[in-house]
């Protein structure tokens, strides 16, 4: 099974946040290899139409309707069939990119503490995690435990472990502390209430509980315990670090998530901004740790495409990882998008989001308006919704008030889309913290984007402000107010230019005037 590096599209990864230690390992993560079918529906022969596909084609692609492929290599064979090779490979992008692409495996994986298996699994290099597979597509699917990795940030990811491997490190870490184990083993024969998880047959138990290497039939699930084990070379702060992992309770599927995590650019440039802020301020800087959460749809099944919604994306997260040293940077795509994920943003985040530090949440994608008693109101319309309906579509200003739920003490919300300026209508948030809503126009324009700028026009100088360009005072710290000013009238003046209209919005929730704002640095 070919294997990537963890948070290439092509995998399904699961990124959870160690809590216990600061010089322990900040970040773990799954690898394995994402089970995907391939399909022709009527809304791949749409957009392939709106890209200008011959309709001779289109009649041959049409027979292929209906009919799914598991493998993207029978995928591309049956259109070679269809409608010979130089076609396919003058339009196998196009095709791919429309065509309807669905997860066949939902990958669910929980932390189990190591004493909740059995007492003596503790202090071991033993590292358990429940595993769930659930099948959803119309195939049996053959799953080993081998599928999937995990990193701990070691020089190679660590494999699964048969659970005879998990009693010989049992052994191991029982000669290390006889008396303990001696003492441990006579007061839990006496009394299996002394400690539930003490199994007399310890063997038999593993096996029963673990993961079994099978063949998943169509819509059925295969679930149990997988064990990895470190190196006995293992650095002892990394070792100690796992022992006291603080993991939700809760599954969490990643799914459609990309994620940006950087400790040591999060350190540098924490250090650089306490420098800063202490010659400005002549005191340390109002905030601990930094968190984002980026959204855009630009793949829509019945408005039309973005084509640059999601480099725009990739360039604000790799910007806010790499030059601001947020801690995490979390982005949802396209189908992933969804009302619950953007209504409880607190999930993506392993770390809680505490009052003393910052969030962002930036969203690209389409706006549209509906009228209500009479009043334009902004919505959000995800990827599967349609224009002019009520369902998958974010009313704006809701989305606004999701985010303040967030208790952090700085928040600022982006919005790239058209009729922006209207997320104003309607809410009602007062706050003694630096709170800021950025819209990329007015309630009455759209958005721009393009070859020109490379993605959108806002965004484009939104990256170009926060590089310096907007550092006015030339003290290395932009805030929003200085971003907002030089914004406005860089946006302003470049749709001119290019035969449109965009003002930049900004409303500042703050109920009286704080003395502290959101702010970024810059750095050479």
């Amino acid at each position: 099974m070919r294997m990537y590096i963890v948070f290439i599209p092509l995998l399904f990864s699961l990124a959870l946040t160690n809590q216990a230690s600061e010089d322990g390992i900040r970040e773990m993560s799954f690898l394995m290899e994402r089970q995907v079918s391939f399909e022709i529906t009527d809304v791949t022969i749409k957009k392939l139409n709106a890209n200008g596909i011959p309709d001779s084609i289109l009649q041959e692609l049409g027979q292929l309707k209906s009919r799914t492929f598991d493998k993207e290599n029978l995928f591309i064979d049956q259109i070679r069939r269809a409608i010979g090779d130089e076609p396919t490979d003058q339009y196998k992008s196009w095709i791919l990119k429309h065509a309807k692409i669905t997860d066949e495996l939902d990958v669910e994986i929980v932390y189990r503490d190591p004493s909740d298996v059995d007492i003596r699994l503790k202090d071991s290099r033993i590292i358990p995690f429940y595993l769930t597979i659930e099948n959803r597509s119309e195939r049996q699917i053959k799953f080993n435990r081998q599928d999937i990795q995990l990193n701990v940030g070691l020089s190679s990811p660590l494999r699964t472990v048969k659970v005879e491997t998990v009693l010989e490190a049992i052994e191991d870490t029982a000669t290390m502390r006889p008396f303990l184990n001696k003492v441990l083993k006579f007061i839990t024969s006496q009394s299996k209430a002394f400690h539930r998880t003490y199994h007399k047959d310890l063997e038999g138990t593993l096996k029963e509980y673990s993961f079994q290497d099978s063949i998943i039939k169509p819509h059925k699930k295969c679930e149990g315990l997988v064990f990895f084990m470190l190196p006995e070379d293992t650095d002892e702060v990394l070792w100690s670090t796992l022992r006291v992992l603080d993991f939700p309770s809760q599954a969490i599927t990643t799914r459609g998530y990309h994620v940006y995590t950087n400790e040591k650019q999060q350190e540098k440039h924490r250090n650089i901004f306490e420098k800063i802020w202490k010659i400005l301020f002549k005191a340390p800087p109002p905030i601990e740790n930094s968190y984002a959460l980026l959204a855009f749809t630009g793949d829509y099944e019945y408005y039309k495409d973005l084509d640059y919604a999601g480099s725009d994306i990739e360039r604000l997260g790799e910007f806010l990882s790499k030059k601001q040293g947020y801690k995490r940077v979390v982005v949802i795509t396209d189908s992933n998008l969804t009302i619950p994920k953007l209504k409880y943003p607190q999930e993506h985040f392993m770390s809680k989001i505490t009052p003393k530090d910052r969030f962002l949440f930036y969203y690209a994608g389409h706006g549209d308006t509906k009228l209500i008693n009479g009043v334009a109101k902004g919505y959000l319309p995800l990827a599967d919704a349609k224009p002019g309906g009520d369902d998958n579509c974010i009313p704006m200003d809701s989305l606004v008030m999701w985010m303040n739920q967030l208790q952090s003490k700085h928040l600022l919300v982006i919005l790239d889309c058209c009729f922006s300026g209207l997320a104003l209508r309607g809410l009602d948030i007062e706050s003694v913290d630096p709170k800021y809503l950025l819209m990329a126009g007015t309630e009455r324009e759209s958005a721009l984007e393009g070859e020109r700028w490379d993605g959108s026009l806002f965004t484009h100088l939104l990256m170009e402000g926060l590089r310096g360009k907007a550092d006015v005072y030339k003290d290395d710290v932009i805030t929003i107010w200085e971003l907002y000013g030089w914004l406005r009238s860089a946006v302003k003046k470049e749709a001119i230019e290019a035969g449109y209209e965009l003002i930049p919005q900004m409303k500042d929730f703050t109920k009286y005037s704080s003395k502290e704002e959101f702010f970024f640095i810059h750095t050479k």
